[in-house]
């Protein structure tokens, strides 16, 4: 796998938005990062000390056991851009674009989006991808004892997270989804939003 893409901060008055597409991570200093979910998370850390933030589009928990099959398994020698396609592989990436050390972990603020459940994902286990996604993702952020400021999770519709380098500022909304994909309601999980 190749290293993950760091933007350094642009000119001024160039104020770019960068979409964050599956399986990547990216850092700014300037501009903003999007990423649109679907069962996906997307995990962004803001640091406002050092006006800057990351953010990764993780596809699924944790790559699977050498052997096992998969319908969502990944051919990393075959797509050598992919570093934050798994979310149990994804913090050690954003601490290292952040080129933060551990003592600062304080001074960050953990953004959690996405993990929609899907219908045209089904009732299976392919169905259950956004919840594990979910679970995998707060239990990283917890163990690396970082807060989250927004969490806006689960549902039966996308999600799109936007983090704005320049304001330090962070933002989530659900996006619709045709009715004929909808599925019955996933209780328990939509979390509460907060703009910043």
């Amino acid at each position: 796998m190749t290293a993950p893409e760091r933007t350094e901060r642009p000119e001024r008055g160039s104020e770019p938005e960068v979409t964050v597409r599956i399986g990547e991570a990216k850092f700014a200093a300037s501009g903003s990062l999007k990423a649109t979910l679907g069962s996906c998370v997307g995990i962004g850390l803001l640091w406002r000390a050092r006006q800057c933030c990351v953010l990764a589009h993780c596809l699924l928990p944790s790559a699977p056991a050498q052997g096992v099959s998969s319908p969502f398994r990944v051919d990393a020698s075959a797509d050598a851009s992919v570093s934050a396609r798994y979310v149990g592989d994804t913090l050690p990436v954003l601490f290292q674009l952040l080129e933060v050390d551990r003592r600062a972990y304080g001074e960050l603020e953990a953004v959690l989006v996405g993990g929609a459940r899907l219908a045209k994902l089904g009732l299976g286990a392919a169905g259950q991808i956004g919840l594990h996604n979910i679970d995998a993702a707060r239990l990283a952020l917890t163990r690396a004892g970082l807060r989250v400021v927004l969490e806006q999770v689960g549902g039966e519709r996308g999600w799109q997270v936007w983090l704005d380098a320049s304001q330090m500022r962070y933002s989530a909304r659900e996006i619709a989804v045709p009715p004929d994909r909808l599925t019955a309601p996933h209780e328990g999980l939509h979390g509460h939003a907060r703009t910043r």
